[in-house]
């Protein structure tokens, strides 16, 4: 499953935070928040 974000927002991050949170219990989850960093940075520029 993928989660993406378009406008600037930002959300998917604390969505997929949260989905595999509640879905651990019951299945193997495995997170990579792709462009976590880039964000940062471009953000900080």
């Amino acid at each position: 499953m993928a989660v993406g974000c378009t406008g600037g927002q930002h959300r998917s991050v604390a969505v997929v935070e949260r989905l595999a949170q509640e879905l651990s219990g019951r299945f193997r989850v495995e997170l990579e928040h792709r462009d976590l960093e880039k964000a940062l940075v471009s953000e900080g520029a």
